[in-house]
């Protein structure tokens, strides 16, 4: 697959706020638009910079001048930049994917810090590529134009952008102007391409786009059913015949599973070498083993499909990876929510950036999740009640000297302004 990506600026040097602003280009080499590739992607890259008078001369400035840190962050110092110049500069990649990489996902807020005088963006490509775009509730109309018998290239025209005043306390994916697009290629999109006649989806991602990808969530997980037995056989050893609750046997269903899926290694073995991890990091496998522990609970349970609310609105998703997913075991007057796990994760917590996030609830209309329905649910969100803190402190003599005084000191933090 090849990607090439251009960036082209043209900035007018009005005031001594934007001649310090300007005088420093800064970029990452590796990430551009709203993607990122691989470092053993990158076929090509270059920056081309100049300068151009008032008297319409022009300045090149040499791609010595570019510094790199420790970071992968690129620094260009402009030399000679003047008010009333204008500064031009192009950031060029080209990447040679492999097979792995079915689409690209380019997004970005149309406003910036300063104002924008004329705004253009294109995405060319061929028949054999689906191509989905959304502005969320903003008015930003896409053309299309045939360029040959198989290329296509649709673009985007603005002018006499405003500027962004502050970013702070903003959530601009749901407050302002925005593009996001995706251009992917796979048997599903051509699948969905075939289904509707064309290669633009203007549509954002519905219901029926959330019920094929999160099928493979609800089938049975072949492993599952061994490591319910385990968990079944540790709450015998812990509890013996003491009575639990279903609020409880959740809590030691999640702290075993958050165990097995990080913490849990091999051991030693002189044919292999050094232990390795026993970590399955597939939130497919993890949620299979949840999935499968509910069924034999008898707990009713639906999967939760989301997005940060950095991201904007549900019904803006234009791609699967862009959401997020819970668990949602139902019980009689309360939810518990299973979020995929790390080391330190907490039982029925969840990040921030999803609380009191409206999202699709896929719901299994059978006992093996053959039929699935959704719909719209809104996730809680924390408050100060769920703050706890204690602080233990221990102060005792040593026995055989009173000389000696012992004092042990524990703090315990819960809460939704604790990070995981």
């Amino acid at each position: 697959m090849h990607v090439s990506y251009i960036s082209h600026y043209r900035i007018k040097i009005l005031d001594e706020a934007a001649l310090e602003n300007f005088s420093e280009v800064h970029y990452s080499s590796g990430a551009h638009g709203g993607y990122n590739m691989y470092d053993d992607t990158r076929d090509k890259e270059f920056l081309n910079i100049k300068i151009i008078k008032p008297d319409g001369k022009e300045i090149i400035v040499d791609e010595k001048e570019i510094l790199e840190d420790d970071n992968g962050q690129r620094k260009v110092a402009i030399p000679n930049l003047e008010v009333g110049d204008i500064l031009d500069y192009a950031l060029y990649t080209h990447d040679l994917a492999t097979s792995f990489f079915y689409g690209v996902i380019d997004e970005f807020t149309l406003n910036r810090t300063y104002p924008i005088k004329d705004f253009n963006y294109t995405v060319t490509t061929d028949e054999d590529w689906d191509v989905q775009f959304t502005s969320g509730q903003h008015e930003i109309s896409l053309s299309e134009k045939k360029l040959a018998a198989e290329c296509f290239q649709f673009s985007i025209h603005k002018e006499n952008v405003e500027k962004i005043n502050s970013t702070r306390w903003n959530y601009y994916y749901q407050t302002g102007p925005y593009i996001r697009m995706y251009v992917g290629y796979s048997d599903d999109n051509l699948t969905l391409r075939d289904k509707k006649g064309e290669q633009l989806h203007t549509s954002s991602l519905k219901s029926e786009d959330i019920i094929e990808q999160y099928r493979a969530y609800y089938q049975k997980d072949r492993s599952a059913a061994n490591e319910y037995g385990a968990f079944r056989g540790y709450l015998k050893r812990k509890y013996k015949r003491e009575e639990i609750s279903q609020v409880k046997v959740l809590e030691e269903l999640y702290y075993y599973m958050r165990h097995h899926f990080t913490n849990k290694h091999y051991v030693y073995d002189r044919y292999y070498g050094e232990a390795g991890s026993f970590r399955k990091l597939s939130n497919l496998e993890f949620t299979g083993h949840i999935i499968y522990a509910l069924r034999k609970l008898k707990i009713s349970y639906d999967i939760v499909v989301v997005v940060g609310r950095q991201s904007g609105n549900i019904e803006d998703v234009i791609n699967k990876n862009q959401t997020d997913y819970l668990i949602r075991a139902k019980l009689e007057g309360s939810n518990i929510y299973f979020y995929r796990p790390s080391p330190y994760t907490r039982f029925n917590h969840f990040p921030p950036a999803i609380e009191n996030a409206e999202g699709y609830v896929v719901e299994a209309g059978s006992q093996r999740g053959n039929k699935l329905v959704t719909k719209k649910a809104l996730l809680p969100a924390s408050d100060y009640k769920t703050n706890i803190s204690k602080h233990e402190t221990k102060v005792s003599f040593k026995e055989s000297d009173m000389m000696v005084l012992n004092v042990n000191s524990k703090a315990i933090h819960t809460g939704h302004q604790i990070e995981a």
